[in-house]
């Protein structure tokens, strides 16, 4: 999807993100799926994802594994897609 959250490259990773990485990590693995995936992106269930995968609104990178039911993502990508939500809720005072 071309409106995912790339990594940040050009700049040093905040401590924020650097502890969410680690916390997420710990808790799911480097790879994320199912009903846990839908909950960190916010999603009611793993039915909701579905549909926003079918819209092509999800704001990361979803990918199948072959052989695997349902769909997965990058730990990482959805902690960088937190702290990007973080990071914007500051800049607009919320």
């Amino acid at each position: 999807m071309n409106n995912a959250i790339d990594p940040p490259l050009e700049r040093k990773k905040s401590l924020f993100e650097v502890e969410l990485i680690h916390k997420l990590e710990m808790q799911y693995g480097h790879i994320i799926h199912g009903q846990d995936l839908a909950r960190c992106l916010g999603f009611a269930n793993t039915d909701a994802l579905r549909q926003a995968i079918c819209r092509e609104k999800v704001p990361i990178h979803i990918f199948s594994i072959e052989g695997r039911r349902g769909k997965f993502a990058y730990t990482k990508d959805v902690a960088y897609w937190i702290a990007a939500l973080s990071t914007t809720r500051n800049k607009i005072g919320v």
